[in-house]
């Protein structure tokens, strides 16, 4: 929807500009873009591994492009930028994504299974693949770079047993948040 003057000095004003910035019009649908709103200011904060890319336009400046890079250089999320050829716009990649070893790490990245032998039984028996592979799938949550500590494994007991992962990740902002995964007997995502 348009926007004018008197949509935003009128009663409505913050409802007739969120609905400006939350829509797109049907034919830009295709790309899929999620948009971040909050009424806070000052720096958001995520998981790395919640950002995968950025595109940045045909027309942003070098400048631009270079301190994106850099902001993002040492985290897992890959930069493209656009180029107008004719009518066609491409993307290039400019900074690739970087493996989670490769990145700066915020949290510690602590998995301690040894500590949890209690459950281990449990877990073989609920399991439908080798308690090694559940060994394996913990390293590597353990590998992403905000995480701080695998706290604890279990499964589950109610009408669907599932496999909780109790986690905590650390923002760069320093606040530590929870985060539980829930497997199913074959280690997929529930």
């Amino acid at each position: 929807p348009s926007l004018t003057f008197s949509d935003i000095a009128g009663q409505c004003g913050e409802e007739a500009v969120l609905a400006r910035i939350t829509r797109k019009r049907s034919e830009w649908a295709h790309e899929k873009e999620w948009r971040y709103l909050t009424g806070e200011v000052g720096p958001k904060h995520y998981l790395d591994n919640a950002l995968k890319r950025v595109f940045l336009g045909a027309k942003a400046k070098p400048e631009h492009a270079e301190r994106v890079c850099d902001i993002l250089d040492q985290r897992p999320t890959e930069v493209l930028q656009g180029k107008i050829n004719g009518y066609e716009l491409n993307f290039r990649t400019i900074k690739p994504a970087r493996e989670y070893e490769e990145c700066e790490r915020v949290g510690q990245g602590k998995f301690e299974p040894e500590n949890h032998t209690y459950v281990r039984k449990g877990l073989e028996q609920f399991l439908e693949v080798p308690y090694e592979t559940f060994l394996d799938k913990c390293q590597q949550i353990a590998k992403q770079p905000n995480l701080e500590e695998i706290c604890d494994f279990d499964v589950s007991v109610n009408d669907t047993s599932k496999l909780f992962l109790q986690t905590t990740f650390k923002f760069r902002g320093g606040r530590g948040v929870y985060h539980k995964y829930y497997f199913d007997k074959k280690l997929n995502l529930a």
